[in-house]
């Protein structure tokens, strides 16, 4: 017997961004990122938290599958059951 577990997390990047200012304009270099109007430089993955777990019926990794991935929602099964991590036992994730 086996259980399907939906397993949710955060995950948290540092990204850089390089602007050029004019002196003394910190500003239009702040505004500009946190507008998203800056190129991104540089990122680097920092963690990722586990922030709920659940189990769940195949019903629900339909209706999961399709707010999330809405341009994959008509998918076959076969293709949705792809995505899903299967574990026998713990030699299988060591």
């Amino acid at each position: 017997m086996s259980e399907l577990l939906l397993v949710s997390t955060v995950v948290i990047f540092r990204h850089n961004y390089v602007v050029e200012i004019p002196d003394g304009k910190t500003n239009l270099a702040l505004n500009a990122v946190m507008g998203e109007n800056a190129t991104e430089f540089s990122q680097k993955f920092v963690s990722e938290n586990i922030v709920e777990y659940r189990t769940i019926d195949k019903n629900q990794l339909r209706e999961i599958w399709t707010k999330d991935e809405f341009t994959w929602k008509d998918a076959p099964d076969s293709v949705l059951y792809e995505q899903v991590m299967k574990i026998n036992d713990t030699s299988d994730i060591e």
